[in-house]
Order: C-alpha cells, then structure tokens, then sequence
C-alpha cells in the first residue's frame, strides 16, 4: 500500500504461503473497496478485504492452453460499474470469465477476440476487451454476452 503522506510503499498485507498464489498481476477495487487481481502464475484470482486483511483466492476452472506457452494466464481484470461483477480475461485459452462478487461463483465464455488480455468497462456497463494475439477490439455487453470485433489497423 502506497502511503501518500509519508510518500513510502507498506506491506500491509500478505497472503499466506500456503496459497500458491503466484505473479498478482492485474488490480482493480470494487464499489465495496474489495481489492480484486489475477494470479497469472497460478491460475487463480484474489480477492482481498483490506478491513479485515483477508485474502480469498478463487482457483478457476482448468482448460487446455493454446498456443506455445503451456498457460492459460488470467490476465486484465475489471469491475462492472452497473452491477459490481468481475470480469477477467484468460490470455492463452481464449476465455473471458466472470465471478459472482458475492457467491464466487464462476461462469466463463468463449472470447470473441483470441488472446483477451487487457479489459475494461466504459461508464455504461459495456466490457472493451483487446485481443492480443490478432490485434483486435472487442465491445461486449455482458448482459446475454453480445460482441463485435473491430479489426485493428
């Protein structure tokens, strides 16, 4: 945690070892001020109360990766404005998941875009998702997950 005060970096929290959680990449905070992040060396997302200094680590659903790298890397992450759900974005399985905030519960979908990497809502609820490994752009409304893919030049 950044002190702005004191303009010095705190650890103040710390995940158990125990976890397995590796590389937190991603951060976004909720309405709520949960701390959400993907572990892209673990194939998990965190969840973090800082209140309570409490860690959820949420281990996703196993796929088979494509590509060359071996992984299926959870990588960007964003909060919807409109409801609070998460969204996060599987690098090297073509995925793009989403977690209930407050059951956990995981539902993921097949990407429009191949390599969905960094993501984020517009003010409106609508998720802009990149596709890395073809250069493109994805708007998805994630209500019923309706998209259109704009090529990049």
């Amino acid at each position: 945690m950044f002190n702005p005060k004191t303009r010095q970096w705190e650890a103040s929290h710390l995940m158990a070892e125990d976890t397995k959680a590796i590389y937190p990449h991603t951060i976004r905070v909720d309405g709520k001020g949960i701390v959400w992040f993907t572990l892209t060396g673990s194939e998990q997302v965190g969840r973090l109360d800082p209140a309570s200094g409490t860690f959820t680590i949420i281990n996703l659903p196993t796929h088979k990766p494509i590509g060359i790298a071996g992984t299926m890397q959870p990588y960007g992450i964003d909060i919807d404005p409109t409801d609070g759900g998460v969204w996060y974005g599987r690098l090297f399985t073509d995925i793009i998941g989403y977690i209930d905030p407050e059951t956990l519960e995981i539902v993921e979908y097949d990407s429009p875009v191949s390599g969905p990497r960094r993501m984020q809502f517009d003010k409106q609820g609508v998720l802009w998702v990149t596709g890395y490994s073809e250069g493109e752009l994805a708007r998805i409304e994630v209500d019923g997950f309706k998209s259109k893919v704009y090529r990049m030049p």
